[in-house]
Order: C-alpha cells, then sequence, then structure tokens
C-alpha cells in the first residue's frame, strides 16, 4: 500500500490518497494523526469503525478492504475511494432551498435507506450530517464515517461498543457541523436531545432525529439547531426546542406532508420519531410516488379542460367540435389506460429484475467460499424487494417461484449466521487455551461443535461436515487444537489416545488436505522424527497460519520440545506478521518459556495481537500477567485484567486473575467477589477456590478459608500450594494432626519443593519440638534450597528442644548471624524464669514468642502461665489475636495436663464464636471440650 497525497484533514484523523500496487487500485487511507499516535482510545475507535464498516455490505455504505498498523504504530483503515463531493458541500453552494429539490430528495431517500439497512443489522451510525455522505460524479450516494457507530442488541442495549456515550473523535473546537469531543458523541447541528445530554443512544431513533435535521436542511436550508457558539447549538440540542425548524418546514413550500415527515423525526419524544430509517424512507418515497400520481392527473385535468374550451370556442363548427371532443376523449382514455398499463408492466419488469437479482446474490452466497451471512443477507433484502414489487393480477407463477427462492435464501442464510457464530465461539475456545485447562477445554469443544453437526464422539453422514472452503478451514484449525488438547489429557491421565484420533479423524474429513493430514497423522502416531521432517521443509512458511500454530503445539505438548516449537513460531510470524493466532502464540510462548529477564520480548507481540484481534481478551490477560509477574505492579495488572472481562464476561480465568490481582493490593473483599464469579463461571475450579480460602485467611475468616482449601483439594488433589495453605490455616487453629496430614499432602504432590518439606517440619516441630522426623524435613528443605531462614532456625530449635545447646550453637554458627536465631537463643535463655515464675512478659506478642521458646523445651506448665499472665493483664486490640492467644494457652496447657484450665479457654473461644458461628469450626472446639470433660 503506497500513500500518494492527503486528501482530508479532521481534529483527530487525517485521509490520503492511497495505491494498492497488487491490483493497480486508487483508495482512500484513513488514520489517526501523528500528533495523537498515543491516544489509545482513538486506536480502539478506529478498530471498532472498521469492525462495524466491514459487517455492513450494502451499496451506499463505503467499503472497508483491510485494517492494519503502519510502520509507526498508527492504526488505518483502506476504503474505497470515491470521487466528488460531499452533501453538505452541494447544500452551501444552493442560493435557494427549492433548487434542486427534486434530485436531493432522491439522494435522501438513499441515505434513508443506506442507513436503515445499517439499523437492520443492528448498528446506529450516531454521527449523520451531510458532510458524512458522499456524492460521487457517477451518481453514486455513501454514508460515510462510521467511527462513532455503535452495535446495539434486538433489546436495545449496547453490545458492540464498549466506550459508553461521553467523549469524541473529532476536533474539541468544531460545532454546529462538527463533532464535538470531550462532552458528548455526535454532531449538536443534528443531534436528538437524548444524545446531547449525554444519555445512552439504544436505539435507531437517535438516528432518525438527525435524518429530521438533514431533511430540515434540504428543505429549508438550516440544520434543527443553530447558534454562535458551540455551547448554545449544544444546550439547544439537549433542551429539544425545535420549535424555530418547525417554523421553518411549515413555511418552506415544499408540500404538508413532506414538511410532516421532517416535523415527526425531530419531535423531542422518542416514542413519537418513526422507528428507524426504514419507516422515514418508506415516507418519503410514499409522498414522492402520491407527488408524481398528482403531476399526471393535473396534466390530465388540464388536458381535459382544454378540449371542453376548445368546444365551447367552437360551438357554429358543432359537427366538427362534437368529432374533435370525442377524438380527444378517445385519445385521453387511451392515454390512461395506456398510462396504467404502462406502470403494470414496469412494476412487473422491475419485479422480475429483483427476483433475478435475488437468485443472482443467491448463487454468488452459496459459492462464496467465506461462508459470509451477509451475502445472504443482501439476497434476502433482494428477495423482499421483489415481494413489495409484485401484482399478483399480472403473473400469477410469480409467487411460487419467489416463495421457493426465498425458503432457501432463508435456509442460507440461517446456516450461514449459525456457522458464524460457532466460530465465534471456537475462536474463543482457541484463544483460551492458555489460560485454562485442558479438562475444561476438552468440555467445552463438543458443545460447541455439536452445534454444527459435527460431533467426533458420534456417528456421521457426508452432508453434516460439507462448509465453505474458508469455513471448513477455520473448523479443522480448531479440530487440529482440540486435538493436541485431547493427547495432553491422554497423558495426564495415563490413558490411551483414541479420543484425539476421532477428532483427527473428523479434521480430515472437514479439510481434507494431504499436508495438513500428514501432520495429523505424525500427531495420531506420536512421530517425532516426522514431525521434524515437517517442521525442517524449506517452504514451511508457505503454508497457512493454523498449519504452523498446530504444528508449534505438537513440540510443545506432545515431543516436549518448547525451543523447536519457538523456531516455528518466529518463522511463522515473519511469514504472517499480521495473523492473530501467530502473534498471541509467539507471545504466550515467549513469557511462559523464557527467562524472567526475557520475558519483555513477549509484549510488543501480545500488543500486535491486541490489535488484530480486538474482540480476543487473551492479549489483555498476558499483559496483565507480565505487568504482575515481571513488573510487580497489581494495579496495572488490574487494569488489563478489567479490560479481558469487558471482551469476555464469561471467562472464569480472567476473573480469577483479577481476582488475585485485587488481593495482593490488600482489596480483599473486591477479590473475593471476583473469585466467587469466576467459580460460578466454572465450578470445578481448583485454583479459584484455593485463591478464594487465601481472601478469607486475609480477612480473618480462617474457617471459611480451611473450607475453600479443602474444596479446592478435592478438586485437584496434585495442587501442592492448596494443602500447603491448609496446612498453616490448620496450624494456626491449633488442628496439628490435621495440619500433618495436610502438610504430607503437599510434599507428596511437590517433593522437590524446599517450601513443601519445611512446612510439614514446623507442624512436626509444633507437635514435637525434639522431633526427628521435624530435623529430617528441615534438613531436606536446607537441601534443595540451603539458604532457607526457616529451615535453619526450624534444625537449630530442634538441638535446643532435645537440651543439645552445643550442636544448636554449632549449627548457629555454620548458618551465619542471624537476629532471628540471636533472638531464639535468649528466649531459650529465659525458658527457666518462666519456668519459676519470675518471667511473665504482658506484652501480648513478647508472650507468645516467649510460650514458643517454653513449648519448643517441652516447658508446656510454664508456657500455659506465661500466656495466662498476658491475657489476664489486658487482651490486645486485635480480637483475632485474642483468638490466637486462647487457643495457644489451651494447647500448652492440656500438653501440661492441666485439663481444667485448657477446658476454660476452650469455653472462653467457643463463647467468643458464637456470634458468628462457622459449623467447622464449632464443632472443632465441641469435640475438643467433649475430650477434656471425659
Amino acid at each position: 500500500m503506497r500513500l500518494i497525497e492527503p486528501i482530508a484533514r479532521g481534529g483527530m484523523g487525517e485521509v490520503f490518497r492511497g495505491l494498492d500496487d497488487r491490483i493497480g487500485r486508487e483508495v482512500a487511507v484513513k488514520m489517526v494523526r501523528g500528533d495523537h499516535d498515543d491516544r489509545l482510545d482513538l486506536a480502539r475507535r478506529f478498530v471498532d469503525e472498521a469492525r462495524i464498516a466491514g459487517r455492513l455490505q450494502h451499496p451506499g455504505i463505503i467499503p472497508v478492504y483491510q485494517l492494519g498498523e503502519a510502520d509507526d504504530g498508527r492504526p488505518y483503515i483502506v476504503m474505497r475511494l470515491v470521487a466528488g463531493d460531499t452533501l453538505g458541500s452541494a447544500l452551501s453552494r444552493r442560493d435557494d432551498p427549492s433548487r434542486d429539490l427534486p434530485r436531493l430528495l432522491n439522494v435522501f431517500v438513499q441515505i434513508c435507506q443506506a442507513v436503515a439497512y445499517a439499523h437492520s443489522r443492528g448498528v446506529i451510525h450516531r454521527d449523520l450530517k451531510p458532510s458524512n455522505v458522499m456524492l460521487g460524479r457517477f451518481g453514486e450516494v455513501q454514508v460515510m464515517d462510521w467511527g462513532l457507530a455503535k452495535v446495539v442488541s434486538d433489546a436495545g442495549a449496547e453490545a458492540g461498543s464498549r466506550d459508553g456515550d461521553r467523549s469524541g473523535l473529532d476536533d474539541p473546537r468544531a460545532f454546529g457541523g462538527a463533532s464535538i469531543s470531550g462532552a458528548v458523541l455526535g454532531t449538536p447541528a443534528y443531534m436528538a436531545p437524548q444524545q446531547a445530554r449525554g444519555e445512552p443512544a439504544t436505539d435507531a431513533r437517535v438516528d432518525v432525529f438527525s435524518l429530521g435535521s438533514i431533511l430540515c436542511e434540504v428543505l429549508t436550508g438550516r440544520p434543527a439547531h443553530e447558534g454562535e457558539t458551540p455551547a448554545e447549538v449544544l444546550e439547544r440540542a439537549a433542551s429539544g426546542d425545535v420549535r424555530d425548524a418547525v417554523e421553518r418546514l411549515r413555511r418552506c413550500g415544499a408540500g404538508e406532508e413532506l414538511a410532516a415527515i421532517g416535523i415527526d423525526c425531530l419531535s423531542e419524544d422518542p416514542e413519537r420519531r418513526p422507528a428507524d430509517a426504514g419507516a422515514v424512507a418508506a415516507r418519503v418515497v410514499s409522498y414522492l410516488e402520491s407527488s408524481e400520481q398528482r403531476s399526471r392527473d393535473a396534466e390530465l385535468a388540464r388536458a381535459a379542460a382544454e378540449a371542453k374550451a376548445a368546444t365551447e370556442r367552437s360551438r357554429r363548427r358543432l359537427t366538427a367540435a362534437l368529432a374533435a371532443a370525442v377524438l380527444a376523449a378517445v385519445a385521453l382514455g387511451v392515454a390512461v389506460v395506456d398510462l396504467r398499463e404502462r406502470g403494470r408492466r414496469q412494476r412487473l419488469a422491475a419485479a422480475e429484475s429483483a427476483i433475478q437479482e435475488a437468485e443472482t446474490l443467491a448463487r454468488g452466497a452459496a459459492s462464496d467460499p467465506s461462508g459470509d451471512p451477509a451475502r445472504w443477507e443482501s439476497a434476502r433484502d433482494a428477495a423482499r424487494r421483489a415481494r413489495s414489487l409484485l401484482d399478483l393480477d399480472l403473473d400469477r407463477r410469480a409467487p411460487k417461484r419467489l416463495d421457493d427462492l426465498a425458503g432457501s435464501i432463508d435456509v442460507g442464510f440461517a446456516c450461514a449466521e449459525r456457522d458464524r457464530r460457532i466460530l465465534l465461539r471456537l475462536g474463543d475456545l482457541r484463544a483460551d487455551e492458555y489460560w485454562t485447562t485442558p479438562a475444561w477445554l476438552d468440555a467445552q469443544y463438543p458443545l460447541a461443535f455439536r452445534e454444527a453437526g459435527l460431533d467426533p464422539d458420534a456417528p456421521r453422514d457426508g452432508r453434516s461436515i460439507r462448509r465453505p472452503r474458508d469455513v471448513a478451514r477455520s473448523f479443522a484449525d480448531a479440530l487440529d487444537d482440540w486435538a493436541v488438547v485431547r493427547v495432553r489429557l491422554a497423558e495426564q491421565a495415563g490413558r490411551d489416545t483414541e479420543a484425539a484420533h476421532r477428532v483427527l479423524d473428523l479434521a480430515s474429513a472437514v479439510d481434507p488436505d494431504p499436508w495438513r493430514n500428514e501432520l495429523r497423522r505424525a500427531i495420531r502416531d506420536g512421530d517425532a522424527a516426522k514431525l521434524e521432517r515437517i517442521a525442517g521443509d524449506a517452504g514451511l512458511e508457505a503454508r497457512g497460519p493454523g498449519d504452523l500454530c498446530v504444528l508449534a503445539q505438537s513440540f510443545v505438548f506432545l515431543t516436549k520440545q518448547p525451543v523447536q516449537a519457538l523456531k516455528i513460531l518466529r518463522r511463522a510470524q515473519r511469514a504472517h506478521p499480521g495473523d492473530y493466532w501467530i502473534n498471541i502464540r509467539l507471545a504466550r510462548h515467549l513469557f511462559t518459556y523464557s527467562s524472567p529477564g526475557g520475558r519483555g520480548e513477549a509484549v510488543p507481540y501480545a500488543t500486535a495481537a491486541a490489535a488484530l484481534g480486538p474482540r480476543y481478551a487473551g492479549p489483555h490477560l498476558l499483559l496483565g500477567e507480565y505487568a504482575y509477574v515481571a513488573d510487580g505492579d497489581p494495579a496495572a495488572a488490574e487494569a488489563a485484567y478489567r479490560r479481558a472481562i469487558d471482551l469476555r464476561p464469561d471467562f472464569y480465568y480472567a476473573h480469577f486473575l483479577l481476582g488475585v490481582a485485587l488481593g495482593d493490593q490488600g482489596r480483599f473483599l473486591e477479590a473475593e467477589a471476583s473469585l466467587r464469579e469466576s467459580i460460578r463461571l466454572n465450578p470445578d475450579c481448583g485454583d479459584c477456590r484455593g485463591f478464594l480460602g487465601r481472601q478469607f485467611w486475609e480477612q480473618g475468616r480462617i474457617d471459611a478459608a480451611i473450607d475453600a482449601m479443602r474444596e479446592a483439594v478435592d478438586l485437584d488433589p496434585t495442587w501442592p500450594f492448596a494443602f500447603d495453605t491448609l496446612r498453616i490455616a490448620l496450624t494456626r487453629l491449633g488442628r496439628l494432626e490435621e495440619a500433618e496430614a495436610a502438610g504430607r499432602r503437599a510434599v507428596q504432590a511437590a517433593p522437590t519443593s524446599a517450601a513443601m518439606h519445611e512446612g510439614l517440619g514446623c507442624v512436626l516441630a509444633a507437635l514435637d519440638p525434639a522431633s526427628a522426623e521435624a530435623e529430617a524435613e528441615f534438613r531436606a528443605a536446607l537441601a534443595i534450597e540451603a539458604s532457607r531462614p526457616e529451615s535453619r532456625k526450624g534444625l537449630v530449635l530442634a538441638f535446643l528442644a532435645r537440651g543439645d545447646e552445643q550442636e544448636a550453637s554449632r549449627l548457629a554458627r555454620e548458618f551465619g548471624s542471624s537476629p532471628d536465631l540471636s533472638r531464639h537463643f535468649a528466649l531459650a535463655g529465659r525458658v527457666p524464669g518462666a519456668a519459676v515464675g519470675i518471667d511473665r512478659p504482658t506484652d501480648p506478642d513478647e508472650a507468645s514468642d516467649l510460650a514458643d521458646a517454653c513449648r519448643n523445651r517441652g516447658a508446656f506448665a510454664a508456657a500455659a502461665d506465661v500466656l495466662s499472665t498476658a491475657l489476664a493483664a489486658g487482651p490486645p486490640a486485635d480480637e483475632f489475636k485474642v483468638r490466637l492467644l486462647r487457643r495457644q494457652a489451651a494447647q500448652c496447657a492440656a500438653r501440661a495436663g492441666r485439663n481444667r484450665q485448657a477446658l476454660g479457654w476452650l469455653e472462653a473461644e467457643l463463647a467468643a464464636i458464637r456470634s458468628r458461628p462457622d459449623e467447622g469450626e464449632t464443632d472443632f472446639f465441641r469435640d475438643a471440650l467433649m475430650e477434656l470433660r471425659f
């Protein structure tokens, strides 16, 4: 694409004349101005404009050929270049509003018909004005500039726009005929009151008001709203005061019926306006047709009057006059009959032409390799036009032919629309691959494919797999990805790969490409050598992006060669720099398999993927993970995750990541809400429940945390984090036997983790400070990670508990000076004083530390006395700390054989928690009380 010259410039964007060198076509290239290239909102609007305009295939809407990114990072849109002028310029050149009125009314009808098509597709323009309508040199009328357009659902709720209704693109200095920025969307001179007040524009009637203002300018020379300043124009628009415009329309002389159309469009109450642009077009067309009929009737009336006058003047020549009158009457009758017959023939010809157009469009849609539903929609529109024109009295054969055609078109449209919807879902699943589990994906893929009549686990016939070429290829891409997912599942569960083979067989039936079938056989057989040969092909770059992605995935998950996969993805990105799937998978691969310092290379590819696939959440999840992991910036990660949720509100993992980021910012209640939403969307997510437990823990809801952790380990028995967090919680509650069991499960799940061995050692030491098994776990942790301070401390304390101060001192010297170890040696020196009652600190933290030192030396009675003194001196303000001290005191008293004292502390704690009982916690204390009493 080559830029030739600038042809227009606005406040935020500029348009160039360009040349597509490949086919020699002149085009218009629209891009963000260079001084605004850092405006992400503008880039997003460019993407939205291209996406919306691309779905509107109508002769009255300028087609979009391409969306891309310039070398300097600015997005651009390539469109059809229309040689001509704007309607605004044509209106401004008139010296009299009545001049050229018939032509301009026909132009207005074409504008309404183009906008009506957009309304039928669920799109509203929101900035209709004469300067956004091009009048081509050869009669074309095209509506431009869909940058402020919005997709709305049938119910009127917003579906496509995510920017709300406040902010704009154009020059903020402009007013009247230009869009205002920073306040409301649109152009005040043509703006509906609701739009001017910044209320959400949710249906087609905001455009109907703008059409009324354009019609007002066509008929009176001025739009609905006028003023001397931007504020004045906007204020008048917001007030809904159109009395001046209504008065001008009534006095314009164009006819009461036409003026009434404009007045109805300008009603302040949206309910009183025509429903959409199609209704406006129908009324104007009806007016023009009735006006034409009135003109014909007037001509006939004049002819009759002239005949009568001639008769009166020629009374003396009665015979001749009568003959002339008879001839005139006959001629008049023949003329009327001929006029009617000609009109019938014209309508029939128009209907036949529309039927033929519908047939041609239907054949084109059926043979379209892309399977685009818009092609069928165009055929549908032509069939509807034919039905509206058809005169049943002229040809009774046409309705049957038209009914058959319309039926086949409806079936074609339904199939194309179904496939479009399924492909969107499959695209989401393929995009989710790196952010969820194989089991979740394997549960979701069948739901999408069964709707398409494609089920690898059920019998199928040839008809069910027939699809347009591009649709079949996209289905095959998703099937190939699904096959790799099933191979991974089989490997995890130790099963055979028969389920994956069935998916590969279906992919081959849908897309029997020889090269891809060779790759599928290599995947089926797990043939690493064949995969290497395929990857070594010199012509590999010529393959499509889907082929290269599947090949790379095979090296990641089948042969466990991520370096080879990276080479393939780099080659693929050089060959297909504009492909979303290549860029996002390269970004994910770099982030996952690079060293921490090399993860930054993933960012530009993720950023490119965000521009290339604006509907996908994956790039934003990856950018959020980078901000969280590499930059340590949970606030930036939160912003990226929220953007992902805007795009995929139903994807559980986006809510999970947001919950983690919120929790790290100390926003535990918000984190809890996000994690609960992730669990609602995927009840089988163990990670979600595990991190929910962490939020409960941070809120002091220990028992709820334990329940969540137990649910997490039930869902994923291989997840060491959940077992370890469960161990910590149970230890804090004094449920040491249960904590020991959780610690042992954590070590089983991650035998090479120093943290897991250390955690188990801490529980064993709490049960028996002199435990040889605790010593062994601390030594195992230090063998994996020699500098862990908690394991060093645990090892030293084990020898202190055995009374072997010499070995404890030797180890302390070996480990080096440590304030923590020094503190523990100092506390150990205070144990004798605590035992005889002369060392009784009242500070709760100091008392807890000294009690631990006593317990580690087996002096449980001294520990209980230290804690009792601290609690009696005045409990700390922190209720959570009070609860822990009570439980610690009860444990030490019980270990010292003072069951009555332990019973007292447990009863006090049980009374305290009854105000907010948690069934699990209450049951634990009730059981402990029963054990002590009996």
